[in-house]
């Protein structure tokens, strides 16, 4: 299994989807890089679950923000 998760400015992780392959959720962590952040996204990540989730190995992650950079962006 695979998810794709948004990290946000308040330290949630929102699960995106969740996907039997990784060739589906490298389709919806694309669709998220093209859409860009919305209002309190900071980064994006596609993961592997390992051991019936209570594991996770990242594949792919990107960050549009730092915690730094948005706090400062919305001052």
């Amino acid at each position: 299994m695979f998810q794709v998760l948004i990290e946000d400015a308040y330290d949630h992780s929102n699960v995106v989807g969740e996907y039997e392959t990784v060739e589906e959720a490298r389709e919806c962590y694309d669709k998220c890089l093209s859409d860009g952040p919305e209002e309190y996204e900071l980064s994006v990540e596609l993961e592997e679950i390992i051991e019936e989730g209570n594991d996770y190995k990242s594949i792919a992650y990107h960050e549009w923000f730092t915690q730094e950079e948005w706090e400062e962006a919305r001052g």
